[in-house]
């Protein structure tokens, strides 16, 4: 089925309001093409476990044509004429499973964004209530659901009453929102928390308002089917080299990622053979927005990801959009993965790093504020940079009392040398031979966030010299892995590794926990 023109270029983002159009786009203009992925037929199927819903993991199973490209606004197959998108409302993300994302922007240059983000019920799968936050442009609360004020910074009054304005424009907005009806669930909720918090005082913010309750049944099947095939139509694929999935999202952005058998390694179970699987995305100057590290390799050309080259003239708004487009993407791809050439030969894993990358991008899309800032009027400590670097420690039992950890890293680039407001510019998961953050089991045992500085700090990657396997570089422990990390080294002795990285400490690549001969069974801390 070949798509109209407006299509082919504009894969995602419409949202009518009124009689203009609002959103982002997510070209399907591509340079790594086969064929498109949107080619569904009867043997499409996916996991449950993936799709978070039993009925449409069945119905994406049964889809057998294409349907009409993919977008934001809209009911389904109804194509948007062109038109010039107004400049005072963005949507950075809007996906039935990850949630809406944007900001509106007043003439006089005020802006506040929004974002909800649904809460999963872990024992149907099925939405159970839906999270909004809204913040102004210093990433200070305005409104937030199902938690506490605790901490937050007093807006002045000027800035207030100019949020409440904004709010209520929002509020009016909503209502001629021409969505697709996969979303209806993620409009409601936000049009419920703006119109509650347009009706309230400025004095009043931050207002922490209850979620809004979603029923299990609310979220419609074969709108849901229709959403996730679309979104998918205009996304170019091939699997390169070496097996690596190569994708072009549109814009610019692109995904790789690859599998790798360690025939000779262990996986957590202390059983020999492992997949490890190694997955990034690029936005459209080819800089790292998001990326996981099955184990210690880095895939040729990928050096870059660890080379923590600092970029000063991003924005958050062009972050932001790049990353919602992305992760809107992803997700469309692990959901629909069967219908696609390429990904069709991707493993469970390989599609469950695509979704944990999604996720990770949709969290980091409004922007966020130094904990520990003082109080409005007084002085803010004197920053010495723009760049910080954070970093997780992820861990979940195993045989008790052996545990497995992995690692997530958050680069932060603050607005001026001086602000207290940054925006997440990528994040890195390093999986360290087994299971990533983010994935089944694994909970958050501490973090650590570096200093203001001048670049970002980061593992350093080795080169592996003549006659050793593998891409070309390795990062964190150069020794040989092994569960028992007895004159070698085990997940532990990799994040371990990877903190003082972060910290700034000194650490060796082939020696001292890289090699030593204690078995370290739990996941290191952050200090």
């Amino acid at each position: 089925m070949k798509m109209p023109h407006s299509w082919q270029n504009h894969a995602l983002a419409y949202a009518s309001v009124g009689s203009g159009l609002i959103g982002a786009s997510l070209s399907a203009a591509g340079g790594v093409s086969n064929r498109p992925i949107a080619q569904a037929d009867p043997s499409m199927k996916i996991g449950t476990k993936l799709a978070g819903c039993t009925a449409l993991a069945l119905g994406l199973a049964h889809a057998v044509m294409v349907v009409a490209a993919p977008r934001v606004g809209g009911s389904p197959g109804q194509a948007p004429e062109p038109a010039d998108t107004p400049d005072h409302i963005k949507l950075f993300l809007a996906d039935p499973e990850l949630g809406i994302a944007g900001r509106i922007t007043a003439t006089d240059g005020a802006v506040i964004y929004f974002q909800t983000r649904p809460t999963i019920d872990p024992e149907t799968g099925a939405p159970s209530a839906v999270g909004v936050r809204i913040v102004d442009a210093e990433a200070r609360t305005l409104v937030t659901t199902g938690g506490s004020s605790a901490g937050d910074v007093a807006i002045p009054v000027k800035e207030a009453m100019a949020s409440a304005t904004l709010l209520g424009e929002l509020s009016a907005g909503l209502a001629e929102f021409d969505l697709h009806p996969a979303l209806s669930v993620q409009k409601a909720a936000l049009a419920d928390a703006v119109g509650r918090s347009a009706a309230r005082s400025p004095f009043d913010y931050p207002l922490v308002l209850e979620p809004s309750q979603v029923k299990a049944a609310a979220g419609d099947t074969g709108a849901l089917v229709d959403f996730y095939l679309a979104a998918s139509a205009g996304i170019e694929l091939a699997r390169g080299e070496a097996g690596m999935l190569k994708a072009r999202f549109g814009d610019g952005l692109g995904y790789e990622s690859a599998q790798f058998f360690r025939a000779d390694e262990e996986n957590e179970d202390g059983e020999p053979g492992r997949i490890d699987v190694y997955s990034r995305v690029l936005d459209r100057a080819g800089r790292n927005l998001g990326a996981e590290f099955g184990g210690d390799w880095v895939p040729e050309g990928w050096d870059d990801v660890l080379a923590a080259q600092a970029v000063d003239n991003r924005i958050h708004d062009g972050i932001a959009s790049d990353m919602g487009a992305a992760a809107m993407a992803l997700n469309a791809l692990a959901l629909g993965a069967k219908s696609s050439y390429g990904v069709a030969f991707s493993s469970e894993l390989e599609l469950a790093s695509m979704q944990r990358l999604a996720r990770a991008l949709a969290e980091n899309l409004l922007p966020q504020r130094d904990e520990g800032v003082v109080a409005a009027g007084e002085v803010v400590a004197k920053a010495t940079g723009r760049y910080r670097t954070a970093i997780q420690v992820h861990k979940k039992w195993l045989v008790w009392p052996t545990e497995h950890s992995a690692t997530r890293v958050y680069q932060h680039l603050f607005t001026t040398a001086t602000s207290s407001t940054y925006s997440v510019t990528a994040t890195i998961n390093f999986c360290n031979h087994g299971t990533c953050a983010g994935g089944s089991g694994m909970s958050q045992k501490c973090s650590y966030t570096g200093p203001r500085m001048g670049s970002y700090r980061l593992p350093q990657s080795r080169f592996v010299p003549a006659g050793q396997t593998g891409a070309g570089t390795r990062h964190t422990c150069s020794s040989n892995y092994g569960v028992a990390g007895v004159n070698n080294h085990n997940c532990h002795d990799d994040s371990y590794v990877q903190v003082r990285a972060i910290r700034g400490l000194s650490y060796t690549h082939d020696g001292g926990r890289c090699k030593d001969w204690d078995f370290w069974a739990t996941a290191p801390g952050c200090s």
